[in-house]
């Protein structure tokens, strides 16, 4: 996913120190940032506002780049026009889904060499998921179902809140009710539970606190920590997510709004983490 940030080199620092990112390319405002041996899981672009810039969500190849994109376009999305000049990938068009949140639907991401080891487990294995606030958000579930081929997993409250899939993760995007349209947070894969406490103390060593965590969600199951990165939104350190695959045991639920849903292993959800969230930002 692509975040605008008012400080590039502060913001490249944030995530080099506290998740062990490292970056791949620097040009034209714009840090490209990994953690395995794709070319980027994260683009940071410098700007006089901060927020999300868009999503990424990879296809196999431009054939099956086309037929997304119209799939798109009949749940609901418009086509804002191809990705110019990304370093990283073969090719890719912007589409906004509903609320206007831009997803990037892009192909042919370039290898490099992965970061050197890790011994303490900090640096995660890859990007994980997004979650969503939007005002209404049954458009954007039918358009992650019929136009990008999503599959439902949870859902909470009604429609209060939402998880969908489109590989084995339980979620590749979560949706919120919330009073506007805004990103509340990006997840990043870890090993286990010792890592996430490593990060919390990479963070604490600049100064900042977990806004949540650790703890066990109930949709997904998995275990989580929360801190405020830049851009405004919310960082999620995930492990022990939920799988769907011929294996899996798990069954897709409506789960009762209550706390001990939210997080199976007790406690109220912090008035912090309700009310983050970073605003849509296109260049």
């Amino acid at each position: 996913m692509a975040l605008r940030v008012r400080n590039l080199d502060e913001a490249v620092a944030f995530f080099s120190d506290v998740l062990l990112l490292q970056e791949t390319l620097r040009e034209q405002g714009r840090s490209y940032l990994t953690c395995n041996d794709r070319h980027h899981e994260l683009i940071l672009i410098e700007g006089p506002k901060e927020g999300c810039d868009h999503i990424g969500l990879e296809v196999e190849g431009p054939e099956a780049l086309q037929e997304t994109l119209a799939a798109a376009e009949s749940a609901g999305g418009r086509r804002l026009g191809p990705v110019a000049g990304e370093p990283g990938i073969a090719g890719g068009e912007f589409v906004e889904g509903p609320g206007g949140h831009v997803f990037k639907l892009f192909y042919g991401m370039e290898s490099v060499a992965p970061p050197p080891d890790d011994p303490t487990g900090v640096r995660p294995s890859r990007f994980e998921h997004v979650s969503l606030k939007l005002v209404n958000p049954g458009p954007m579930e039918r358009f992650l179902s019929e136009g990008l081929g999503f599959q439902f997993s949870d859902r909470m409250g009604g429609k209060m809140a939402s998880w969908w899939h489109c590989d084995p993760d339980h979620h590749g995007i979560a949706i919120q009710r919330a009073p506007g349209n805004q990103l509340h947070h990006h997840a990043w894969t870890q090993s286990d539970l010792n890592a996430q406490g490593m990060t919390a103390d990479r963070l604490a060593a600049r100064g900042q606190t977990l806004h949540w965590g650790p703890g066990r969600h109930g949709p997904g199951n998995n275990h989580f920590i929360y801190f405020k990165g830049p851009s405004g939104a919310l960082i999620e350190c995930c492990s022990d997510i939920a799988q769907f695959g011929p294996e899996s045991t798990y069954e897709p639920r409506d789960w009762t709004f209550r706390p001990s849903s939210v997080s199976l292993w007790g406690g109220v959800t912090p008035p912090r983490f309700i009310l983050a969230g970073a605003p849509l930002v296109r260049g």
